[in-house]
């Protein structure tokens, strides 16, 4: 049974793909969420303005899943973005991993690495991933 849920955002647009999974499918099986954002900055001022933009992202993602009677809290972690994410998800006794993905090419994937990759191969937590931009593919 899935009881707890942790959904990585990455902040962007690309979230809203996996905000609609996780909003269709968390009150069925009346799971927890956990917000993750996973900041991966190599300077002060990015850290601090990549801080602040995740405080907002993940305030109004609670606030939204919170109107819809959705049990929710968040994390927000420092470093290297996969690894965190398993970490946490352990860490919290999570059962599934959502997040949507970019949809990188494998061209792309190669040069820029895919976090969603590596939780494929590396995460001990089930996955549920959500190609957020599935048309562009086609």
């Amino acid at each position: 049974m899935i009881s707890k849920i942790l959904w990585p955002l990455d902040c962007s647009p690309v979230d809203d793909a996996a905000r609609q999974m996780v909003e269709d499918i968390v009150p069925k099986l009346g799971a927890e969420v956990h917000l993750l954002r996973v900041i991966h900055a190599h300077t002060r001022d990015t850290l601090t303005e990549e801080h602040e933009k995740a405080q907002r992202c993940l305030h109004q993602t609670e606030e939204r899943l919170r109107m819809q009677d959705i049990s929710v809290r968040s994390t927000m972690g420092t470093g290297e973005v996969a690894a965190t994410i398993i970490r946490i998800a352990e860490e919290e006794g999570c059962d599934l991993i959502v997040m949507a993905t970019h949809g990188h090419h494998s061209w792309e994937r190669f040069l820029l690495g895919s976090v969603a990759d590596i939780l494929r191969h590396r995460s001990p937590i089930s996955l549920l991933l959500i190609n957020a931009h599935k048309d562009k593919m086609r």
